[in-house]
């Protein structure tokens, strides 16, 4: 998931939510509930667990969970 020496900038575990809008500047895991916008020029990996019921604007958006919304 790391590209160009870039690392994980942030994880959201199963179990936590976050309302709103979250934005990250390197790659992101989500395990957990986003409500809301998610953006980034990065790369975004919805975990098995994960699930975003909302508008996603990322460069990449790798799904295994769920994902509901633009």
């Amino acid at each position: 998931m790391a590209r160009n020496g870039e690392g994980l900038n942030g994880f959201v575990d199963a179990g936590c939510v976050i309302r709103g809008e979250l934005e990250f500047k390197n790659s992101f895991r989500l395990d957990g509930r986003v409500e809301g916008r998610i953006q980034s020029s990065a790369e975004l990996l919805v975990g098995e667990t994960g699930s975003v019921d909302g508008e996603i604007d990322v460069a990449r958006c790798v799904v295994g969970g769920e994902v509901r919304g633009t």
